[in-house]
């Protein structure tokens, strides 16, 4: 199995918890759903269900796999931003209806995803364009307010699935279905957490799967036993 690695950051970013209304709140990552809406800008897929190529159709997990490392420490911060209410309206000007909203956000976001695909073709039009930094539609983190770079790493090929008989650390994100009491160390001056997120969708951007995941919020990684997991250069990484 082959592996595009590459970086994405920014200033801020918005990944929107699905139970927040009023008062957005944000995941301290970019889950599996909003990573493959990148990929997707990359590669110039089509945003609408009615087109021909509309991204979600590609990045199922049976045909995608995708692994996500934190690079540094989560910061958050509130940024107020106004909304203007544009219905009816063919400009800006003279436009008075707006509402300032009060948006967690997270500062400075940093991380190295890992995509391997069954789609040669699809694979390869991604790496070209990760490798000239060309990105067809622009990235975002989770809102187009907030722009996402992309950094190209590498090309790392045959790379198999490996277990593990003892603890290693993991660098990724961890699916909590793999892990229990018996499988994991917990470290001093470590920052632990559990998030519950999206992580596969179909068209009219349905999610069909929601995962509890298990992440260390300083980017430290996480010391465990995992059933399966990809050696790709000096990252340890589970796939979600």
């Amino acid at each position: 199995m082959d592996f595009l690695v590459f970086k994405i950051h920014g200033d801020y970013a918005h990944f929107k918890k699905y139970y927040t209304t009023t008062s957005p709140l944000t995941f301290d990552f970019p889950p599996r759903t909003v990573v493959t809406g990148i990929l997707g800008a990359i590669a110039g897929l089509g945003k609408s269900k009615n087109d021909e190529t509309y991204y979600l159709n590609y990045f199922k997990k049976s045909d995608a796999r995708i692994g996500i490392k934190i690079n540094s420490k989560i910061e958050r911060t509130i940024l107020a931003i106004n909304y203007l209410k544009t219905a009816e309206r063919k400009g800006f000007r003279g436009m008075a209806q707006r509402k300032q909203i009060r948006v967690e956000v997270v500062k400075n976001p940093d991380y190295t995803i890992f995509f391997s695909h069954n789609d040669s073709s699809l694979y390869n039009t991604i790496r070209q364009n990760l490798e000239k930094k060309h990105s067809v539609y622009t990235p975002y983190f989770g809102s187009s307010e907030f722009i996402a770079a992309l950094d190209f790493i590498t090309e790392v090929k045959n790379i198999k699935p490996e277990s593990a008989s003892n603890f290693i650390l993991v660098n990724s994100i961890l699916d909590c279905r793999f892990i229990n009491n018996k499988n994991i160390q917990f470290e001093d001056n470590r920052e632990y957490m559990k998030a519950n997120v999206p992580n596969e969708m179909v068209e009219d951007r349905i999610v069909t799967e929601y995962i509890e995941v298990l992440y260390e919020r300083q980017g430290c990684g996480i010391s465990c036993i995992p059933p399966e997991y990809y050696k790709v250069q000096k990252d340890n990484i589970v796939l979600l």
